[in-house]
């Protein structure tokens, strides 16, 4: 079962160098009897300079209570047992209307108990034979700390950049094309604290790891 509650507030700020446009809000809950997922996010967005620059923020959160299968067969608890965990999420983002294009920028921050991660977007496009051809880039660049719950020892990063360029070309009135090409580059460590194989050898004695 999903339930999804949602709230726009929409207010314009006349002769103001900075307007804020609109405030949305939506709430999402996910419960199949086991798992319950409660979403909640918050966004603003406003324009300035004669609406040439978008500036927006962001905030959002999963909050996770779970005692599916997997949980009570293998939780520390026993049978009855149950996990729960919250991620929180943060964005900035702008959108700069240049002649023929566009140039953007954002920012994207999201923690957890046990990972977080930090990633900044740059972008634009431009416009050419009169908007019917439009070509796109975007570059990201993040940087990912890993951490294990129960060992405060353990703290490992994942650095990761990604590549991004698309084409549009219009057909006609009723018909488009477009090219996507996208590459990712990871490194670091890219493994599951969590995972965990026990290897035991000829004498009987068993390693974890």
């Amino acid at each position: 079962m999903i339930k999804a509650f949602s709230f726009t507030f929409i207010s314009f700020v006349a002769q103001a160098a900075f307007a804020v446009n609109e405030v949305s809000s939506v709430i999402r809950d996910y419960n199949d009897g086991d798992t319950q997922v409660v979403s909640p996010s918050v966004d603003i967005s406003g324009t300035a300079y004669h609406d040439q620059l978008k500036i927006g923020a962001g905030w959002a959160a999963d909050i996770v209570s779970s005692a599916s299968v997997d949980v009570r067969s293998f939780g520390s608890k026993g049978q009855n047992s149950r996990i729960g965990d919250r991620r929180v999420e943060y964005d900035l983002n702008t959108e700069l209307t240049i002649p023929e294009g566009t140039l953007s920028a954002a920012y994207i921050q999201s923690d957890e108990n046990d990972y977080h991660s930090k990633i900044v977007t740059a972008g634009g496009s431009r416009e050419f034979f009169s908007k019917n051809t439009v070509l796109g880039f975007t570059f990201s660049n993040g940087q990912d700390t890993v951490e294990e719950s129960g060992v405060p020892t353990f703290h490992q990063t994942m650095n990761n950049q990604g590549y991004s360029i698309s084409l549009t070309q219009v057909l006609s009135r009723v018909s488009l094309i477009n090219f996507l090409y996208d590459f990712r580059v990871e490194s670091g460590y890219e493994a599951s604290p969590y995972r965990r194989a026990v290897f035991v050898d000829s004498s009987g004695n068993a390693t974890t790891q």
